[in-house]
């Protein structure tokens, strides 16, 4: 789900914000001074973006989600890292907020972390800062009305740079303690609460030679019920844990690491597996993936999978929860190198499918995507059409959801393919692909080998002028070769290119008339029944739909034309009987008036619309 151009997602929670009982979203855009809001389907799918733009250069960075004001309904709290203060913005219960109202965290402080706790206990939410430039926590004390006191801080040593900060009670008195990374120094900082909102001097533990921890989480990782810490030093490429004693101290930081951890960025605790111990669950910025830690009952962990995402995601963020009715949960990361946050579905115990995106290259323009069997082991391939750099990128499938990266074949330069279809072209049992190119009037075809990979392409020649938008290919002539079909949006006609000889075609025909304007997609199908390929074409410029009804030798009557809407726009047509009365309908995604039109097929040749 895209969250904005340039807006580099940093921190991503989740939370019920317009209380349907299903779990939202909430994602932080520091590089636009943002935060976005996805209010969930309860499907795994969300709404469109909700965002709220807050000060220039304010640089929201992270944001902890709780009840405020005491009205049983999810708030939030914003680190605004350019303008050196927290937001409140308090939760109306339909997923829309207030504005924000600021509290300083001190003169050039750069709070880079927040989260919240009843610090006090008084039973309202308090709130706690980590002031990144300035070396300390800043403690805000809730009033219950969703307002605060005046910052009062705590330093966390000299040079220390607190980077994240978590809530727990460590000595189990009751009271609540803040855990600290701080990786300017090195080490984890302890504050234990004195509970009454103060907190005792500073205790540090090293997190290991040369260690620069940004983020930290907690949980009895050991199966005892002490505490213990997890830490992700970025510098040093690995995952460290601290074993927590009864007495809330800690044992000396124990490090794992893999080759597919780097820049490690963000870290969760959760059962993955489903055999009731804690796994970690990592984000490693420089390698552009997911990892998962599986943890056994002795507190030792080993790697068990990771889930590689898009070249220069830069996974910043991670959220668990159950966001569809499958009661498993799945994890959400924000990218903050693709402007995305990416949703990671859990197919089964420690196995998870990204359902979202795969990259088409750093300066990708995918006008069409295909899916089929391209290397003949029965598992689902896809082509993608990318016009930027004249090329179709081809995505193996594993058969699990899954692809290999894409391997890349040429179209040629400045050919700008938009459109494709897949057949055995020249008739050797082996799937091959043709494009529709149009800034230089052709089309392309690469042969398959049946192995995935592809020879040179041969190009064909159509009519200047043409610049073809869409593509179809059948039999036309019953002569047992394939023919093309292409909508000429330059010259605002249907071209027909009949094949013989596997790979040679007829000099090109066209169809047209006066209302035939800038055919935008085009379809062939029997919608007559009478065994003949017909035709079906959108024309964007004059809202219609046109039919060419097909003789056996490849030839058309003249073109009949349906309108779809006043300035609808047709832009993609496809069919299917949508009333399951055997006869096939016409469906069209109408771009101007933002609706679907379906022309429904009569038993005599005719359509009427819905």
């Amino acid at each position: 789900y895209s969250v904005g151009l340039n807006s580099h997602p940093s921190f991503i929670a989740s939370a019920d914000f317009n209380s349907d009982q299903y779990l939202d979203i909430v994602v932080t855009k520091p590089n636009i001074d943002s935060i976005g809001i996805m209010i969930a389907y309860g499907n795994g799918s969300f709404y469109t973006e909700i965002s709220y733009t807050f000060d220039s250069q304010s640089s929201p960075i992270c944001l902890s989600i709780g009840d405020f004001n005491n009205d049983g309904r999810s708030d939030l709290a914003v680190s605004n890292y350019g303008t050196h203060n927290i937001g409140i913005l308090l939760g109306f219960g339909d997923g829309t907020f207030t504005n924000m109202t600021t509290y300083p965290t001190g003169n050039e402080s750069y709070p880079i972390y927040v989260v919240n706790g009843d610090f006090n206990n008084d039973h309202i939410l308090d709130i706690a800062a980590a002031n990144f430039r300035i070396d300390n926590v800043a403690i805000f004390l809730g009033y219950g009305n969703g307002r605060f006191t005046n910052a009062v801080t705590y330093s966390t040593g000299k040079n220390s740079d607190p980077s994240a900060i978590f809530v727990a009670d460590f000595n189990s008195d009751n009271q609540t303690d803040l855990a600290i990374a701080n990786s300017g120094s090195g080490n984890v900082g302890i504050l234990y609460g004195k509970g009454d909102g103060s907190f005792q001097s500073v205790i540090t533990y090293s997190a290991g030679f040369q260690s620069h921890p940004d983020s930290i989480v907690c949980g009895y990782i050991d199966n005892d019920t002490y505490l213990d810490i997890v830490i992700a030093d970025s510098s040093s490429d690995n995952i460290a844990i601290l074993y927590g004693y009864e007495n809330g101290t800690f044992g000396t930081a124990v490090s794992y690491t893999d080759p597919t951890f780097s820049n490690p960025s963000a870290l969760a605790l959760n059962d993955v597996n489903y055999d009731n111990i804690l796994d970690i669950i990592v984000t490693n910025f420089g390698t552009d993936n997911v990892g998962i830690l599986t943890g056994d009952v002795y507190g030792n962990f080993t790697l068990g999978r990771f889930y590689q995402l898009v070249n220069g995601a830069d996974p910043k963020g991670i959220t668990t929860g159950m966001f569809d009715e499958s009661t498993r949960w799945n994890m959400f990361v924000a990218e903050s190198g693709t402007g995305t946050v990416d949703l990671l579905i859990r197919r089964s115990a420690a196995y998870f499918e990204n359902i979202l995106s795969y990259t088409t290259g750093s300066s990708p323009h995918p006008y069409a995507v295909i899916v089929n069997d391209f290397n003949n082991d029965n598992k689902s391939d896809v082509v993608a059409v990318d016009s930027a750099i004249d090329a179709l990128g081809i995505y193996l499938g594993y058969g699990n959801g899954s692809f290999w990266p894409r391997t890349l074949f040429s179209v040629e330069s400045n050919a700008h393919p938009v459109d494709a279809v897949v057949a055995d072209f020249n008739q050797d049992n082996q799937l091959d692909i043709a494009t529709a190119n149009s800034y230089n009037d052709s089309i392309s075809i690469i042969y398959g080998f049946g192995n995935g990979s592809f020879t040179n392409l041969t190009q064909y020649q159509l009519n200047r002028g043409s610049q073809p938008n869409s593509i179809a290919t059948c039999d036309l002539n019953n002569d047992n070769v394939f023919d093309f079909i292409i909508a000429e949006t330059g010259r605002d006609s249907i071209g027909i290119l009949l094949g013989y000889d596997y790979n040679s075609f007829e000099d090109q025909i066209t169809y047209s008339n006066q209302f035939s304007l800038r055919p935008s997609s085009i379809i062939s199908r029997d919608f007559n029944n009478d065994t003949y390929f017909d035709i079906a074409a959108a024309f964007a410029a004059n809202d219609s739909v046109g039919i060419l009804y097909g003789y056996r030798n490849g030839s058309f009557r003249e073109l009949i034309m349906y309108s779809v809407g006043y300035n609808s726009y047709p832009y993609e047509i496809v069919s299917a009987d949508v009333n399951n009365d055997n006869i096939l309908d016409i469906i069209v995604a109408n771009a101007g008036s933002n609706t679907i039109g379906v022309l429904v097929g009569l038993n005599n040749e005719k359509f009427a619309p819905v």
